[in-house]
């Protein structure tokens, strides 16, 4: 038996309320005495933010792994750019070092086994393939992918802010000035399908070990279903962005997962699909009037 313990969306650097959870989390954390602690996610942005989050985990004596969220290989300057601080060295390079050096395995590249329980895991995208099919007549996959949206009723804009924030450079020597951020990026497509490979070579990894079970990790939702679709702008417009069939494809076609740890949508879940329990439990965003009395209720155990 392993006892797991799995929060995400802590965004330590969107509010007081965000932050001060942290310690509470960590108290609640300390009490549960998991194998195994797991943070799914959009921690926070700036990777100082991000190492103090994980660092405040340290009094808990187990093993910890965590996985990036969008928010987290955001570019906070373009001069971080110029560096050749891309959201893609964030990704490969920044964040897992952060992460090492305060305790924590970051899932991406190599699978962990944990008491004949292997862990895989990455952030996961999205490819505008969890869109809903009805608005494909007034919403284009052109305006999917530069994530900008105007109500043809209302008028009102809609923007995902990821389409701002997040710049994987396919060249980090090439010239930023003349060309537009969808000249020099990857594209979301290419980025979930570099997810899904990687998501596919970890579980290579374990398919040649003595695993018993497989525990899968994504950031962004790993399955369709977890979705809620209301046939309702602008609700059903930001779904497009919450995840890929790819990786779902990835996850479902593995007979040993039978367990997923999920955040990015912000909705608690616990649910079986097909004989996986997929687990959300985010923080989300806190703020004025919004403080969270029960840090317990943001952290889900569960023993496998």
């Amino acid at each position: 038996m392993i006892r797991i313990a799995y929060t995400s969306d802590l965004h330590v650097d969107y509010s007081n309320e965000n932050r001060e959870l942290v310690a509470r989390l960590k108290e609640s954390a300390v009490a549960a005495k998991p194998d195994v602690l797991i943070l799914g996610g959009d921690i926070a942005a700036s990777p100082t933010d991000f190492g103090w989050a994980l660092g405040s985990f340290v009094e808990v004596k187990c093993r910890k792994l965590v996985v990036a969220g969008n928010h987290d290989i955001w570019i906070e300057s373009k001069s971080d750019i110029l560096n050749g601080k891309d959201s893609g060295a964030k990704y490969r390079q920044i964040l897992p070092k952060v992460a090492a050096e305060n305790g924590f395995e970051f899932l991406f590249e190599k699978a962990v086994i944990i008491e004949g329980i292997g862990f895989a895991g990455c952030m996961g995208w999205f490819d505008y393939s969890f869109r809903n099919p009805k608005f494909d007549d007034t919403t284009t996959l052109e305006q999917y992918r530069v994530g900008k949206w105007q109500s043809p009723s209302s008028g009102k804009n809609f923007l995902w802010n990821d389409m701002q924030y997040v710049w994987w450079l396919k060249d980090l020597s090439a010239k930023m000035s003349g060309f537009t951020r969808n000249d020099l990026c990857l594209s979301d497509i290419e980025i979930s399908t570099l997810m899904a490979k990687s998501l596919s070579q970890q579980l290579d990894q374990l398919a040649g070990e003595s695993v018993r079970q497989i525990v899968v990790v994504t950031h962004f939702v790993p399955n369709r279903g977890l979705l809620e679709y209301r046939d309702s702008i602008p609700h059903d417009y930001f779904n497009a962005y919450h995840g890929s069939v790819e990786i779902e494809r990835v996850i479902r076609s593995n007979s040993k997962i039978s367990h997923v740890f999920f955040g990015h949508s912000h909705v608690a879940k616990d649910v079986t699909i097909d004989g996986i329990r997929y687990v959300s439990r985010p923080v989300g965003y806190l703020g004025a009037g919004r403080t969270v009395t029960d840090a317990s209720a943001k952290l889900a155990i569960v023993e496998i």
